[in-house]
């Protein structure tokens, strides 16, 4: 019942802010991070963040992504100066501010969780649909903000197999240890006057003249 009351204070605001004039009040739409790499698997959450300048009442719009690559993970979080109000096209990404108008900079209006489906690339695109009684950005005392919307892009690579992370981390912290609390462990660079660790260095050699060798007893002998 409460949520179809607000639902209809939301229709009726856009009604009555609609009849107040033209487009206006400086306004930007975007995401907090707008370049972002993930994992396969990985669970994220990227802020839908507003720099408001004339002071809003009310807000809907929509969100465009790759299903493919991403999935949703629940609805979206509404900001803590918003009440959430329903959305038609099922996104959940409308708000309504009670009592007191919303202005400034980096104003939450929401946070959404997405799950990385797929390896591949994807766009974050924000928007509003013409004619949606439920979307625009009502503004107080009468008429609409006129958005300007930021999108975002999202990565997914591939995860690093956990045992070989495991085995890369063991093997690093194990010559740390060697070299922990002797100086004599620290040899310099030549070339570029950097210390390095020995014990590290003299793996790397003797690697190296193990390869070179197996590389010589493979070569066929002259007659």
């Amino acid at each position: 019942m409460f949520s179809l009351k607000r639902d209809t204070v939301w229709v009726g605001l856009v009604t009555l802010v609609g009849l107040g004039g033209p487009a206006r009040g400086g306004l930007i739409v975007r995401f907090d991070t707008p370049e972002r790499t993930v994992g396969t698997g990985e669970v994220f959450t990227m802020d839908i963040l507003a720099d408001v300048g004339d002071p809003l009442v009310g807000w809907g719009l929509d969100l465009w992504f790759d299903p493919s690559i991403l999935s949703l993970v629940g609805p979206p979080a509404i900001g803590p100066r918003w009440f959430q109000t329903n959305a038609p096209d099922g996104d959940g990404l409308a708000g309504l501010a009670f009592v007191d108008s919303v202005s400034g900079a980096d104003v939450l209006l929401a946070s959404v969780t997405f799950s990385a489906v797929t390896l591949g690339e994807t766009d974050l695109i924000l928007s509003t649909t013409i004619g949606d009684l439920n979307e625009g950005f009502a503004l107080d005392p009468a008429g609409f903000a006129d958005p300007v919307f930021q999108g975002a892009h999202v990565s997914v690579v591939p995860e690093p197999p956990t045992g070989l992370l495991c085995v890369i981390a063991l093997s690093v912290i194990g010559l740390a240890r060697r070299c922990a609390g002797s100086d004599a462990c620290w040899e310099t660079i030549p070339a570029t006057g950097s210390p390095i660790c020995a014990t590290m260095e003299r793996t790397r050699i003797a690697s190296t003249g193990r390869r070179a060798k197996s590389v010589l007893s493979r070569r066929p002998r002259s007659a």
